[in-house]
């Protein structure tokens, strides 16, 4: 009987052993089948970068160049200067910097009742934001404290209102065109905004003949100042009643 047990034992240990085979062999194969192949990096040549930086960059949006308008297109330009702006805070008697970029003082192109308009203009180094914006008027003060500094009264863009501004040209302009310049600039461009106040003076219809216009010209003259002839003109209509009208400028 021992034999038989015995052999029996050794056909099941067989069995054991191929069925352990055989799950070794299916693990392996599974393990085989999971890991993945190897496989070379091949790397871009510098053509086929640069070939495809120059697709990737064609691709981008590109913004269509418009037209600028600033506003002073119809303007003639007198002359600029590179300085800082300063405006003059009441309140603490102190000046408050305002920025700094190129101050133009321009004229209307088209003239009007024979006179220009003239306005001073200045932006911002940088973005270009307006922070001087003022026309030029009769009663408008302009005096120079220093070398490089020039004092103005102007209006205020914040508040519309009329404040003192000073401009300080800077250093590293290298310009010939300094605040000296610019304040014999400034002068007359004021004193041509002012209004002509007329005198109109009409002769008898007796005194007909031209010398005693002239005449009455000569005498009406004769209280005028060198200052006061420089800015006057005189008109001389010859009619039915001759007269002759003095624009003084005041």
């Amino acid at each position: 009987m021992s034999p038989l047990k015995t052999s029996d034992s050794d056909n099941e240990d067989s069995e054991d052993d191929a069925s352990l085979d055989e799950d070794s062999s299916s693990s392996g194969s599974e393990l085989s089948s999971s890991e993945p192949p190897y496989k070379t990096v091949r790397r871009q040549t510098l053509r086929e970068s640069a070939a495809a930086y120059t697709a990737a960059s064609s691709k981008r949006c590109l913004l269509e160049q418009v037209e600028v308008f600033t506003g002073e297109e119809e303007e003639s330009r007198v002359m600029q200067i590179t300085c800082k702006l300063f405006v003059f805070e009441k309140s603490t008697g102190s000046w408050l910097e305002r920025g700094r970029g190129v101050l133009r003082l321009n004229d209307m192109a088209t003239e009007e009742s024979g006179n220009l308009q003239s306005r001073l203009v200045m932006r911002n180094q940088g973005n270009l934001k307006v922070i001087l914006n003022s026309k030029l008027w009769a009663q408008m003060n302009v005096f120079k404290p220093a070398r490089k500094k020039l004092c103005f009264t102007a209006t205020d863009l914040e508040n519309q209102v009329i404040r003192v501004f000073l401009i300080q040209r800077t250093r590293y302009t290298g310009q010939s065109k300094t605040t000296a310049f610019l304040s014999d600039q400034l002068k007359p461009s004021v004193i041509r905004q002012r209004k002509p106040s007329r005198i109109d003076l009409s002769i008898e219809p007796a005194d007909t003949e031209y010398q005693n216009v002239f005449r009455s010209v000569e005498h009406a003259v004769g209280s005028l100042t060198s200052q006061d002839l420089r800015n006057t003109r005189f008109t001389v209509n010859v009619t039915k009643r001759p007269a002759f009208t003095i624009t003084k400028m005041y």
